[in-house]
């Protein structure tokens, strides 16, 4: 009979760990599988309580007022991350492309441009042979911190 008493908290308990446990742990994502929904599942809590979905069921995702947009090219086995910021109306060209090729001759990895009166940097993230979920949160960490450099570099030169 004390065994019988025992066994809903031992399931309780298992339950619990599994859920503390169960985030700590990568995922591998076949290429054929990886879709917006699936990122979804695998993102870090940080960076998907705010997550949602556009009109073309892409993912976005918003940390600390910065966002980025989560494209798949399942042909091409990438995802496309990129971020932008509305520039003001009087930030003339030539400004706008300095600060761009400082950034790009500084940083590697990502790309920042300005196209039709925004600054936008993007990264490219290839899954030809499937996504690991722990490499797709690190590679959110990182561009989230980038974007946040870029961001208050943008602030500082007071373009946006």
């Amino acid at each position: 009979m004390k065994n019988k008493k025992c066994l809903p908290r031992i399931i309780i308990f298992i339950f619990v760990l599994l859920l503390v446990v169960f985030p700590l742990f990568s995922y591998d994502i076949a290429k054929e599988n990886v879709n917006s929904n699936m990122l979804l599942m695998v993102i870090d809590e940080k960076f998907g309580e705010n997550a949602f979905f556009d009109d073309e069921n892409d993912l976005i995702t918003e940390y600390d007022g910065i966002y980025f947009l989560i494209q798949i090219d399942s042909d091409r086995a990438f995802l496309k991350f990129s971020s932008q910021w509305k520039a003001l109306e009087s930030i003339s060209m030539s400004d706008a492309y300095e600060i761009v090729n400082a950034w790009n001759s500084e940083t590697v990895f990502s790309t920042v441009f300005f196209w039709n009166g925004r600054f936008r940097l993007e990264y490219f993230m290839s899954f030809e042979g499937g996504l690991n979920s722990e490499n797709f949160n690190d590679t959110l960490h990182w561009l989230y911190s980038i974007a946040s450099a870029f961001d208050d570099v943008l602030k500082k030169k007071g373009v946006i």
